[in-house]
């Protein structure tokens, strides 16, 4: 609760630091924001709520049988994404994570995410603000832990686990390099397994969704 009362209290403070500064902006700023060649750093937080759900099934001599299980999770999470404008408006944003685990005894291998966004900020003249959208989609080793910074739960050898990330938000310019950035996201990762032997044969399909609205601030660089 101290965390997210924390959180609260400085996207407040950033809220009412924009509406201060918004009226001290020229109007050929706006004019100057999301062009071929720049780059923006996205620095974030974000609040949601995780659901998750797993499904099993099995089958052999001694009969077969089925499970499912569902939960949610209230979490809130930093982050940091690098963007580049490829043409006006248009840019990728690319996240790469990594994750190196020591535990005496037990060998551990990196978790790894790779997912390619692409995003389209809409520049509208003579305004202090600016909608955007955007989508992606990644393969990963692992799945991430939300309420763990950066954290990833590894759970295959293989790239096999999908990510599909999309989003939609609105920017508030406050000076000409300097913006206050939220959004709105979903973001779902699949993961499935099937092992067989002999009679015996078991599938295991896992679905992480979760839904939440993002508070940050980007960096025109």
């Amino acid at each position: 609760m101290k965390t997210t009362s924390t959180l609260i209290l400085f996207v407040y403070l950033l809220f009412q630091f924009n509406m201060i500064c918004l009226g001290q902006v020229k109007e050929d700023t706006v004019k100057g924001m999301f062009h071929a060649g720049n780059w923006e750093m996205n620095f974030s937080a974000s609040i949601g709520n995780l659901t998750t759900s797993t499904s099993s099934s099995s089958s052999g001599a001694y009969g077969s049988s089925s499970d499912s299980k569902s939960s949610s999770m209230f979490y809130v999470q930093l982050g940091v994404i690098p963007a580049y404008f490829v043409s006006d408006g248009l840019s990728i944003e690319p996240e790469v994570n990594v994750l190196f685990q020591s535990q005496e005894g037990v060998e551990s291998k990196p978790s790894l995410s790779f997912l390619a966004n692409v995003a389209y900020n809409f520049n509208l003249p003579q305004k202090h603000f600016a909608p955007f959208i955007r989508i992606g989609y990644g393969i990963s080793n692992s799945l991430q832990i939300p309420v763990v910074i950066g954290g990833l739960a590894r759970v295959s050898d293989d790239l096999d686990v999908k990510i599909l990330n999309a989003g939609v938000g609105l920017k508030f310019l406050i000076t000409q390099s300097l913006l206050i950035r939220t959004e709105l996201n979903y973001r779902r990762y699949n993961y499935g397994s099937d092992y067989g032997s002999g009679s015996f044969s078991s599938s295991y399909d896992y679905t992480l969704t979760s839904i939440s609205g993002i508070f940050g601030f980007s960096i025109l660089l």
